[in-house]
């Protein structure tokens, strides 16, 4: 399993063996929505997935993932009759997806920036890729691929407010609000699901600690990668605890 996904950018690397050690199957590399304390963190991220679900457009839609991860919601998608595109920067991942469920030549290598659709869809799904691209780069991506009428789908961190002028982080949710008006959006909803996605954070940091040794010899991690993780996730929690860090599912529609 390891040779698996050893060759992932750190730390995608990393996350994959803590995901693996905390008994997943390694179907997604996303965030867990522990809706009850006493959940694994398998059922954690299947009631993430389940979440998206239930704000797709019914099948046989068409839908146009961006960051497809591992593979397995394309597939589940796949498998429930929707017409599915993939757009994914990273071509480890596409291998892997290929190679566990088959969905690679529906994948396309490009940055989401770099993106030039050939076609329409009737909905775009981000799912933990949007805090990697600037909210104009999204909606305006998602202007062009989306029909008229489409859904655009992101479940995400988003960042809800800066401590102090200047301070970098997560995409700010105001800016998702003013770039999905510039672009002709509107906001369908918005659900708050914070409380839910931050025992991650604290699931990594326990699980890096005691993992320590593995990462390095098994994964090829170094102790500075480590460290640097750890204090990322430590500076995580805090802004989660004190409310500049969030999660969210947001569905808006093509006007």
């Amino acid at each position: 399993m390891i040779e698996r996904y050893r060759h992932f950018p750190f730390p995608l690397n990393v996350y994959a063996h803590l995901l693996v050690r905390s008994g997943c199957n390694l179907d997604w590399l996303h965030y867990g929505l522990f809706a009850n304390a006493s959940d694994s963190f398998a059922q954690a991220q299947a009631h993430s997935t389940e979440l998206l679900l239930e704000r797709l457009v019914p099948a046989p839609a068409s839908v146009l993932e961006v960051g497809t991860g591992m593979g397995a919601t394309m597939s589940m998608l796949l498998a429930r009759g929707y017409d599915v595109t993939g757009v994914n920067p990273d071509a480890g991942q596409i291998a892997y997806a290929n190679e566990r469920f088959g969905t690679g030549e529906k994948i396309i290598c490009s940055r989401w920036e770099d993106f030039v659709p050939d076609r329409q869809w009737d909905q775009v799904l981000f799912q933990e890729s949007a805090q990697y691209i600037a909210p104009a780069d999204i909606f305006g991506g998602a202007a062009r691929a989306l029909k008229p009428g489409g859904k655009l789908l992101i479940l995400d961190e988003v960042g809800l407010r800066r401590a102090y002028e200047g301070e970098q982080g997560l995409n700010l949710l105001s800016d998702y609000m003013a770039a999905s008006a510039a672009n002709g959006f509107t906001l369908d909803e918005h659900l708050d699901l914070s409380k839910l996605a931050a025992p991650t954070v604290d699931h990594m940091l326990k699980s890096a600690d005691e993992l320590r040794d593995e990462l390095i010899e098994q994964v090829g991690a170094t102790t500075g990668q480590i460290d640097g993780l750890n204090a990322s996730n430590l500076a995580y929690r805090e802004k989660y605890r004190d409310g500049r860090y969030g999660y969210a599912r947001l569905v808006f529609s093509k006007t």
